[in-house]
């Protein structure tokens, strides 16, 4: 039992024992709800039993194990990881021929499939009820040796539905599901967490609509909304934000709901200012005044601060006008190119840097087939030969992991990228953990789930963010590419500050051909129960 004191929404949530819907704000202490749930569950179970523990990074499921497991508590046999993960290793690979028969080759989950096979893939709906219309193909893929992992949560759905040995299996070994950030899950996620729980197993979904993000790869809100509004699962909402300063709360919540209630502040510390020049202009300017803001917010390092833009080309306008030392998290020649292969690759470039990683988190994100015990052991030692090699066999040991894993040799075209990270100090220094003194820059995306003493918040343009389109010709009214989106996305922004935010525009902006045009600041600035909740500079 935990010694952590605990208010009393929280713990409503924690010793509710059925099926339930926790929605919970940014800064709730939402994982440490999950994690004390856990803990209160396991110890009641058998020892074959344990828990399922769905996230939506291997970055979260890592440290959620590690929170569960601490001071060597023993969660059983608990599964942690992505739900394409538990989908592959749980039930695809596993039960997979009891449906299809034994495939005539080696199988393995692929990323990315042919540009054919990938635009048929992408007109099919992963709905349950039209998964017979597509099954041929899967099926003629799997003997082929390739499952799509877009298909994997539909086809783990579909075996668990036909295979009594994989419900069996299931029901046996884990009496309890539970998925975080479940406001983006997509259909087939959904499906089969209902699925899973109507075989008996007790639901826990957790999320917050507001932070809906990812529609772009299928996740939809709709689906915690079912859950909350249908009687099968009672909602418990956890909703006082401990991480941010409560000026910055008030802000983010008049930006999803105009009439919501204020909480009393003695201070504002959400700040608007508009500059001279452009973004490059602006990046100069929060470098000079990096010192200065440390001294008035206390804050100990650079790597405390952050520097949120909403589109990817703003990254590198950013740096550019940067005079203080700072980590540009963007896309390299291996993330350009995606897929298996690369994705390995800079998993283990960043296991060679990163001495918090683990051999079993390689082997988790990447989604093999689980092994033999045997086969482990060499993989294991082969992946802790990365980090120990000398620097200048660092590709002979990387590519001695990937054929061994994937059963194949690395691509020439990824083999060729991956000498071009090697071959660059400034793409090798990203896979290096975080110094002290780099101010942190990268998308609102990649700032999800993250935590800064001071966010700068950019890119705040018309028709930037929130993003419109002129609809039939410029003398026509522009529409909006994702309104409600967009406004989540500028909410998960400012709730990533805990002590101050600062939301800036600059009087010229960059358009998506790089020209410099007028910066108008957006809409978002327009919204009028957002007067008198900041201060203007």
């Amino acid at each position: 039992m935990s010694d952590l004191t605990f208010t009393e929404e929280q713990l409503e949530a924690i010793e509710h024992d059925g099926n339930m819907v926790i929605t919970a704000c940014p800064g709730s202490g939402k994982t440490t709800v999950v994690v004390e749930k856990i803990r209160r569950i396991v110890p009641k179970l058998k020892p074959y039993q344990g828990v399922i523990g769905i996230t939506f990074t291997v970055k979260a499921s890592e440290e959620l194990k590690k929170r569960c497991k601490k001071n060597a508590f023993d969660t059983r046999q608990s599964f942690f990881g992505t739900i394409d993960s538990f989908c592959l290793k749980e039930i695809v690979f596993p039960f997979i021929s009891h449906l299809w028969g034994r495939a005539e080759c080696d199988v393995k989950p692929v990323l990315k499939m042919s540009d054919a096979e990938e635009a048929e893939l992408a007109g099919w709906d992963w709905g349950a009820e039209h998964f017979q219309n597509y099954e041929p193909v899967l099926q003629q893929w799997y003997h082929s040796g390739r499952i799509p992992m877009s298909a994997a949560g539909a086809l783990a759905h579909h075996i668990l539905s036909h295979s009594t040995a994989c419900a069996r299996y299931i029901t046996a070994r884990y009496t309890t599901v539970l998925i975080d950030e479940y406001q983006d899950s997509s259909l087939p996620q959904h499906e089969l967490f209902l699925k899973l729980v109507s075989l008996g197993l007790t639901g826990i979904a957790v999320g917050d609509e507001d932070q809906a993000i990812y529609s772009f790869r299928k996740g939809n809100k709709e689906f915690i909304r079912q859950l909350i509004n249908g009687d099968d699962f009672e909602t418990f909402y956890i909703l006082e934000n401990h991480r941010c300063h409560p000026s910055i709360s008030n802000y983010a919540r008049r930006v999803i709901s105009s009439d919501c209630e204020l909480a009393p502040v003695e201070e504002i510390r959400v700040y608007r200012a508009s500059r001279g020049g452009t973004v490059i202009n602006l990046a100069g300017s929060i470098s000079t005044s990096i010192e200065s803001l440390k001294d008035r917010f206390d804050v100990d390092h650079n790597s405390d601060i952050a520097i949120l833009v909403r589109a990817k080309r703003s990254l590198r306008k950013v740096a550019e006008g940067m005079t203080v030392r700072h980590r540009v998290y963007e896309d390299d020649p291996l993330s350009d190119i995606g897929g298996e292969y690369a994705g390995l690759c800079i998993a283990l470039l960043h296991y060679r840097f990163d001495k918090q990683l683990t051999a079993e988190s390689i082997l988790l994100e990447n989604l093999v087939a689980l092994p033999s015990r045997d086969q482990s052991a060499i993989l294991r030692r082969l992946i802790k030969n990365v980090r120990s090699c000398a620097i200048e066999n660092l590709r002979v040991a990387i590519h001695s992991v990937v054929e061994k894993m994937l059963s194949d040799p690395i691509p020439h075209r990824v083999a060729e990228a991956l000498e071009v990270v090697l071959g660059n100090p400034e793409l090798l220094a990203k896979f290096h953990p975080l110094n002290q003194d780099e101010i942190q820059i990268m998308t609102l995306h990649k700032a999800k789930g993250l935590e800064f003493d001071i966010v700068f918040h950019l890119d705040l343009y018309e028709w930037a963010f929130p993003v419109k389109y002129p609809q039939n010709g410029w003398d026509s009214p522009a529409v909006y590419s994702d309104l409600e989106e967009d406004k989540n996305l500028h909410y998960v922004g400012i709730t990533r500050a805990r002590k101050a935010c600062y939301l800036l525009t600059s009087q010229k902006r960059f358009n998506s051909r790089d020209q410099e045009t007028r910066g108008k600041p957006s809409e978002f600035f327009s919204l009028p129960s957002l007067e008198g909740l900041y201060e203007q500079q």
